[in-house]
């Protein structure tokens, strides 16, 4: 194996199908999105090149003003949730349940896998109004508080949080795995040597398992952010944008906007928006080890 891994051109046929299918999936369509941002229109057919004008004109369009704020709303509150509410799922896991652990990973995980169509359709269910109470509204009416019943997913006040818990619940639980995998690698020696020291849960908690879970919580941060901010089909089936455009987000936005109405320089200014926006919050959120090493 050495001797393989040390012959460049043995390595170098090893990797280029894997790094032909990169260039070709990920860094070409870039470039080509690129290209297209700089022209009004589809670039090839009676198209014009108008440079950075495009980019000019995104922020004085209110659509994608608000867009941009709904994005950042939505994906801040999909990050606390489904890293927040997975860590203290692992915690549970780790600290609070004795038997069944298997069943219960089983359990929680459960939601992950099933396809977002699915998930969109069964809380369009769970919210729904009409023709008949779906289960939020079913369970107002049955503790009497009918004042409460509404269409969830009809309301601008309502409807991105409905988005947000629909997410969190299908997600929340890969992340307590992903946390409870890295929590079992802690060596068992150091939790028994607090545990005789009087250690108490609180502390062990925040002087163990968090400083040692640490690295793995920015990773997750991180899958997270760059998970939702481009998430499509959840909005795109259970509200398609609406109502009005309280859960336009900026990938609704942009789908609308390229393959709707035709504007691909437009649209594509957007996207390479999108893709900044991302690089630079996922380059500050890989930072913050460092960050916290300095303070100290």
């Amino acid at each position: 194996m050495n001797t393989l891994l040390s012959d460049k051109k043995a390595v170098w046929v090893f990797m280029l199908p894997s790094l032909l299918l990169v260039i070709g999936m990920m860094y070409i369509p870039i470039g080509w999105t690129l290209g297209y941002s700089l022209f009004d229109g589809f670039p090839g057919f009676g198209s014009t090149f108008v440079g950075f004008r495009n980019y000019l004109d995104l922020w004085s369009d209110a659509v994608f003003r608000q867009s941009f704020v709904t994005t950042l709303v939505y994906t801040l509150v999909q990050v606390v949730g489904q890293v927040g509410l997975g860590l203290c799922l692992a915690l549970l896991l780790k600290m609070g349940v004795k038997r069944h652990k298997d069943f219960m990973k089983t359990l929680i995980f459960f939601p992950s896998v099933i396809p977002a169509i699915a998930v969109a359709q069964l809380f369009i269910k769970v919210y729904e109004v009409r023709p008949q109470y779906g289960l939020l509204n079913s369970l107002l009416a049955l503790v009497g508080r009918s004042d409460l019943i509404r269409g969830w997913l009809g309301e601008t006040s309502t409807a991105l949080w409905c988005l947000c818990v629909a997410d969190i619940w299908r997600f929340m639980g890969f992340y307590a795995v992903l946390f409870y995998a890295a929590m079992i690698e802690i060596p068992e020696d150091i939790v028994e040597a607090a545990r005789i020291d009087g250690v108490n849960a609180r502390q062990m908690i925040r002087h163990i398992f968090l400083p040692l879970v640490f690295p793995v919580i920015i990773t997750a941060t991180s899958y997270c952010f760059i998970g939702t901010i481009k998430v499509f089909e959840m909005p795109y089936v259970m509200t398609n944008g609406g109502p009005g455009y309280a859960t336009t987000l900026m990938s609704l936005y942009i789908y609308s906007t390229a393959f709707t109405y035709s504007q691909y320089g437009f649209g594509s200014a957007m996207a390479v928006v999108l893709l900044i926006e991302t690089v630079l919050i996922t380059m500050l959120i890989r930072s913050v080890p460092n960050l916290a090493k300095r303070w100290r």
